[in-house]
């Protein structure tokens, strides 16, 4: 059996989307993961929804390399975030071709929390994107049990729970 392995944008998050996708390429990687807005305030931003010279020159690189955008980071909903602000990520990962959206729910009030989730999920279901939640042990949704609930909770189609590494 074959086996297909991405590269996420954190393992060398300070080269850009454009020369990920050159090493992803050399490094026979079929796929790449990447991060199209800023989580911390310390790391680089590759606003390709804003940036039009950049994602042209990433979309030219993924043609002429074969590989693909499996997924990209981060739509991190925290109690401050509304599901609105995320559609120019959205858009852009369409118009990347990615296939998912990783998400996190660091948000202590879990029907807040879901109701946003599933409000994502509404935004992208257009797009034909799928939702990756992400239980990470920093936020409330720290384990598959939680990740199923708030799953169980939105009854959306094309979301997955989604373990980190």
């Amino acid at each position: 059996m074959k086996h297909e392995f991405s590269i996420a944008h954190l393992t060398a998050l300070s080269l850009s989307p454009p020369r990920l996708v050159e090493v992803a390429a050399r490094a026979g990687y079929r796929y790449v993961g990447l991060r199209l807005n800023r989580v911390t305030p310390s790391e680089p931003l590759y606003a390709l929804a804003d940036d039009r010279a950049l994602m042209a020159e990433t979309k030219a690189r993924l043609a002429d390399s074969g590989v693909a955008v499996l997924d990209i980071e981060l739509a991190r909903m925290g109690p401050e975030n509304d599901p609105g602000s995320y559609v120019p990520l959205l858009e852009a990962a369409a118009e990347l071709g990615a296939a998912h959206i990783l998400t996190q729910l660091p948000d202590p009030e879990f029907n807040r929390a879901a109701e946003r989730f599933a409000a994502l999920c509404d935004l992208a279901r257009p797009l034909g994107l799928g939702i990756d939640l992400e239980f990470v042990s920093w936020t409330e949704t720290s384990d598959l049990d939680t990740a199923a609930k708030v799953l169980r909770a939105v009854n959306r189609t094309r979301v997955v729970p989604l373990r980190p590494g």
